[in-house]
């Protein structure tokens, strides 16, 4: 019998109906008066403030919720750099050298105890403005109708990853091995199995989960992993689609035997990346609905030089709603094509829609073997690929002439709609050729 991720994500409308669109333990809030944001934090710490006109409110829900187990979080760094210093927060994200930008002021509260979510809303609500306090999305992998659909045995029979040679991977990577690697692909996800051979050497956590919480032992991760950097190990395993080495960004946590979405997490992933120097990043979640703090800290990834990949989504026969962020302006939003080399019923369309690659029937890691996977959430990572390879080539290129590139390099399909296919499917062979037309000025 065929083995879902049902269970994480859901596989359907219906599924996708029933489960939570928000957060029911966290708030996140804007706080620009740095004066107010120390006093609130000190209040969360346990010290002592006068009382004063504006504060005596605010300092008592403060210690309330503190007293409940709540951690506040300013995800301003150079602010909460300062106020980690001097004792004035429980948690504070590191310094960054990074513009200042739309997140400016903005603060994540965990609520230890869901019951107090009502009340700190109507307090965060009266002091600061409803435009200015939001329930964070829950963000849920991108999973395709049938998730994971067979088991089959370790092979290096590269025409079981028929994925690879219908885009030409394998054509090109003769071409692209000796050049300089732009550092490791980003990939925000769930937990990964580090027990495969296949992906021990090529990825590094980022992330640590909160006291009292495992990482998600979820597979999805792995299989995503697998897609872009599998490394064949002894030969007896299968080929990624590069040579990169994966930086994951863990946002689901386990806390007493359940998988939880963690929003701080997800929110501080997109800060670290935008200034971390990684260029390019891979989401293979989403959520129909839009969380403006994840659009502008997309923005800022975007602004400071990362290419962002997002899977579109396993609607196409359900509604077809948007799924964000690969909706976002300035995100490369992949469908997905089958074995016939065209698109695939259930695969996210829309105006926004960037390119296809293969998402059907995908080979690739899962536990300690491998299984056949498919799902948007298993073409984008191809697509991150082929521009992790395209900017070891040009690495002064930015978001525009990397999408530009994979337009102009799209093998077109019958559909001629770009609503439904966008410029086509991936096509390495004509993106190694874009490239050679292409100059690039720091060469």
């Amino acid at each position: 019998m065929a083995t879902s991720f049902a269970t994480a994500a859901g596989d359907s409308a219906l599924a996708a109906a029933r489960r939570p669109t928000y957060v029911d333990d966290a708030l996140v809030f804007n706080l620009d008066d740095p004066e107010l944001a120390e006093r609130v934090g000190r209040a969360f710490t346990g010290a002592d403030l006068e009382p004063s006109a504006g504060i005596a409110e605010v300092a008592g829900m403060a210690r309330k919720l503190r007293d409940e187990g709540a951690v506040l979080t300013p995800l301003y760094p150079e602010r909460a750099a300062r106020l980690h210093r001097e004792g004035s927060f429980v948690m504070a994200v590191p310094a960054a050298v990074q513009k200042r930008g739309s997140l400016s002021g903005l603060h994540h509260l965990q609520l230890a105890n869901p019951k107090m979510a009502e009340d700190a809303w109507r307090w965060l609500v009266a002091n600061l403005g409803e435009a200015n306090v939001r329930r964070p999305v829950i963000q849920y992998p991108a999973d395709g109708p049938n998730g994971i659909s067979a088991t089959v045995g370790p092979s290096d029979q590269l025409e079981e990853q028929w994925a690879l040679s219908q885009c030409g991977f394998d054509k090109v990577a003769d071409q692209f091995a000796k050049n300089r690697k732009p550092g490791p692909i980003a990939i925000i996800d769930q937990g990964v199995d580090w027990g495969h051979p296949e992906l021990r050497s090529r990825i590094t956590v980022r992330t640590t989960p909160p006291p009292g919480m495992e990482p998600s032992p979820s597979v999805h991760a792995s299989a995503v992993a697998g897609v872009i950097a599998a490394n064949g190990a002894d030969g007896s395993g299968i080929t990624g689609c590069c040579m990169a080495s994966i930086a994951l960004y863990n946002v689901w946590n386990v806390q007493n035997g359940e998988d939880k979405y963690d929003s701080l997490a997800y929110l501080r992933a997109l800060k670290d990346i935008a200034s971390s120097g990684i260029r390019v990043l891979n989401i293979s979640l989403g959520s129909d609905t839009d969380d403006p703090d994840i659009r502008n800290a997309i923005a800022e990834c975007v602004a400071n030089g990362v290419i962002v990949v997002a899977a579109m989504g396993n609607d196409g026969v359900s509604g077809n709603p948007s799924l964000y962020p690969a909706r976002y302006p300035g995100v490369i939003a992949v469908g997905a094509t089958g074995y016939k080399d065209s698109l695939l019923e259930w695969s996210g369309t829309g105006d926004h829609i960037c390119i296809l690659a293969p998402g059907e029937g995908i080979l690739t890691t899962y536990g300690d073997t491998l299984r056949l996977v498919e799902g948007t959430s298993f073409a984008a990572p191809m697509v991150a690929a082929a521009v992790w390879m395209a900017l070891s080539a040009r690495p002064c290129w930015g978001n525009e002439e990397v999408l530009e590139l994979l337009k102009r390099s799209a093998d077109p399909l019958q559909s001629a709609d770009p609503k439904v296919v966008g410029s086509g499917r991936l096509s390495m062979p004509k993106l190694a050729n874009e490239l050679k037309a292409r100059k690039c000025r720091c060469l």
